[in-house]
């Protein structure tokens, strides 16, 4: 029994563990198209 949920934590922490990397890859991705448009509607202004 001990063993069984050891494994279900450990399964537990990874899912965890991916879901956090997931989601802070999504706001990175995010955080860079909006800089980009960003930068992209500033060169457009100036031309």
């Amino acid at each position: 029994m001990k063993t069984y949920e050891n494994t279900a934590e450990a399964v537990f922490f990874c899912a965890t563990k991916k879901c956090e990397t997931a989601t802070g890859f999504g706001l990175l991705v995010k955080t860079l198209s909006d800089i980009m448009r960003i930068t992209t509607k500033h060169i457009k202004n100036h031309l």
